[in-house]
């Protein structure tokens, strides 16, 4: 089983400076996998192809890959029985000095999120597989984590045909990854000693876009909803679409549900779901009361189980992570479809707005019946019972604003 190389420039990993980094694209047992090298190249250097026609790139990308073929010689027979990521991950291996310290920053920061909670754990893991795919799907290295890789990395989650994400989930991400590179240095670098085996800190230099503090609100027109429930299905049962167009109108229909409390959720007696947002479960431990309305069955109807409101998904996907990558993508495509940005986000800020605004229901009502955190009055939440009912009111006024057919 021979292993092959080949140097390749991907149109759509072009840098907004219009430079692109060359990759090594390694090819064993007949699946492929590209190593980023430290070549970059501009237009000038390439052809009309995307070949590199630069003499001085080729001789330099020409040594990379001699060092790469000497790597797998070296391997001897034990190559013929790996699979590619075992022999990418021995190239790589052999091209650092035994003196330069490794540490593999996914697996490091994969074994971080494990011990957080699952909220946060959810959105470290998301962060780390960015990363990876953003790497050529290959696991970075602590030494692999420099300023210009950073830059890329932000670039790439900006990139509407790539990631395309928010500013605020960006520098979410990027600062879950600062805080594990942080993590590492300290954990693995000796000042007193003067032993730094990380010397880089790219996260002091680069930093993500600013979030600006006057965000357009999320919410969404009363008429933009209405097209929401009047847009036909498509055919196709298990696209992403209708998953995305159900799951926008029951969180809709359940005074702004979240995603992830609806997955978990179950149906108690007398059509009622009971739950404790998992966003504020630890800072705000309240329970809240929903009452499944009319409307909402019609979408729970292709979901529910047992009493389990989403278990049909359960069955169709691996995780809540699988689960809500799909539901994201589904936005993309319902928004194309409407003709209008909306995020899933948006189902709990439209119902809010309409709430308050469209159906004049007192703004602390609104307030109880998202479960928002409030300190001032966390303390009257332990001791006074709490009645639903004005909740239960504003949301039917709320979903009588709208036209189910």
């Amino acid at each position: 089983m021979s292993t092959t190389f080949k140097p390749v420039v991907y149109a759509h990993q072009r840098r907004r400076d219009g430079s692109y980094n060359v990759k090594i694209r390694v090819t064993h047992g007949r699946k492929s996998r590209n190593l980023a090298t430290n070549v970059d190249v501009t237009g000038d250097q390439l052809t009309r192809g995307l070949k590199i026609k630069d003499y001085q790139v080729i001789d330099s990308v020409n040594a990379t890959i001699k060092q790469m073929r000497e790597a797998v010689a070296k391997m001897g027979y034990e190559a013929v029985t790996m699979d590619v990521d075992q022999v990418v991950a021995g190239i790589q291996k052999a091209l650092r000095s035994e003196d330069i310290f490794q540490l593999d920053f996914y697996e490091y920061g994969m074994k971080y999120a494990a011990t957080r909670k699952r909220g946060t754990r959810i959105n470290y893991e998301a962060a780390f597989k960015c990363a990876k795919q953003y790497n050529s799907g290959i696991n970075p290295d602590i030494n692999d984590i420099t300023s210009r890789w950073l830059r890329g990395f932000i670039a790439f989650l900006q990139d509407e045909n790539q990631k395309g994400l928010s500013p605020e989930t960006i520098q979410g991400y990027v600062s879950k990854l600062s805080k594990v590179h942080n993590l590492a240095r300290l954990e693995f670098n000796d000042e007193d000693n003067r032993l730094i085996r990380i010397p880089l800190d790219p996260f002091s230099v680069v930093k993500a876009p600013a979030v600006t503090k006057l965000q357009k609100h999320r919410n969404i027109a009363r008429k933009t909803v209405q097209k929401i429930i009047d847009l036909k299905r498509l055919e196709r049962i298990n696209s992403c679409r209708n998953l995305a167009h159900d799951l926008f109108l029951l969180s809709f229909c359940m005074q702004g549900m979240n995603v992830i409390d609806l997955w978990y959720a179950v149906e108690e007696p007398a059509g009622f779901v009971s739950f404790i947002r998992r966003k504020t479960q630890d800072q705000h431990p309240v329970r809240i009361t929903v009452k499944i309305e009319p409307e909402a069955r019609r979408y729970l109807s292709r979901y529910m189980k047992n009493g389990h409101l989403l278990a049909r998904l359960h069955d169709r996907y691996k995780d809540y992570t699988n689960f809500y990558s799909s539901v994201c993508e589904g936005m993309k495509a319902l928004s194309e479809a409407i003709g209008e940005k909306v995020t899933i986000y948006s189902a709990r800020h439209t119902w809010a707005t309409l709430a308050r605004n469209d159906a004049g229901t007192e703004k602390y009502t609104v307030h109880e019946a998202l479960s928002h955190a409030d300190r001032e009055t966390a303390i009257d939440d332990i001791y006074i019972e709490r009645d639903f009912t004005p909740h239960q009111k504003a949301n039917r006024a709320v979903l009588d604003l709208f036209n189910w057919h």
